[in-house]
Order: structure tokens, then sequence, then C-alpha cells
């Protein structure tokens, strides 16, 4: 999947403070976009995918995490990716992995995702996954990580 600053509707690779779209470089602080951005024109999902696509919220995401149960698992062993599995129903939903920089941690073993909402005026709610745990966690705006899109409509 793409790789997305939050707020940015473009994807890219590289990932900096000064190439932030929404950080003010004169005045050293970032740019007040609002601390909810789901179905927005801030919205990768939204502006990639059309009407009805968004970034999930935190509260989706904690119903998310205190509903299901989550593993990971592979496809040939090469596309690797997480499951989470209703408590109640069964449904599942799954989150592609990613190597990560950290040589410690292997390919695919872990993934964090973009929530659609702020904590602080610089950190950003997401979702943290690994084979052993999920968590929302929270980290800098101008980072770089994937979303998972939810929809809306019929």
């Amino acid at each position: 999947g793409d790789y997305f600053a939050w707020g940015e509707t473009t994807p890219r690779s590289y990932f900096t403070k000064e190439n932030y779209k929404y950080w003010d470089i004169e005045n050293s602080n970032y740019i007040d976009i609002g601390t909810e951005i789901s179905g927005t024109q801030y919205d990768p999902a939204t502006a990639m995918l059309g009407e009805g696509w968004r970034m999930p919220t935190k509260e989706e995401c904690e119903e998310l995490m205190n509903g299901c149960t989550s593993h990971a698992t592979s496809t040939s062993g090469t596309t690797y990716f997480f499951v989470f599995t209703s408590k109640t129903n069964g449904n599942t939903i799954s989150f592609g992995g990613y190597r990560p920089a950290s040589p410690s941690i292997g390919f695919g073993d872990y993934g964090a995702y973009f929530l659609s909402s702020t904590l602080t005026y610089n950190s950003v709610n997401l979702i943290e996954v690994t084979a052993d745990y999920h968590k929302a966690t929270t980290w800098d705006r101008h980072w770089g990580y994937q979303i998972r899109p939810v929809y809306d409509g019929d």
C-alpha cells in the first residue's frame, strides 16, 4: 500500500517535517487542518477512492481492537498481513504488513496505520499491529504511514 503523511492526499516515500505539506518552515509549526479529517479534503481515502471511502476514526479503531482477535499470516510466504476476526460474528478485516527499518523485526511483522484524528497539536492517532499485539498509539503528523480505508456507502 501507499504511504501518506497525515492530511496529505498524495502518496510518497520520503517523509520529513521540511517536505510535509502542512509544516510552516518559517515559524517551525504545524499548520492547523483540524483535529478530525475523516471524509474531508484532507483524507487520502476520500481523495483517492471517492465519496463514501474514508479513514477510520479512533473510536472505530477501539471498537475493532476490543471486539476482535488478531493474528499474523502470509500467502505464499511473501505477502504478510494481519487478520482481525470479530469475537461476535466471525467477520474479518485484513491489514498489510511492511518491512520496518529495524533489523530486529522481520518482514511483515509490523504494521501501523493512520487514524483520522489528532491526539495533540503535533501527534496523531494510529493503530499498530504485530504478531503479538494490536494497540492504539500516536506519532508525529509528518511521518509516513499507510491507511486502511473504510466504506460508508451501500
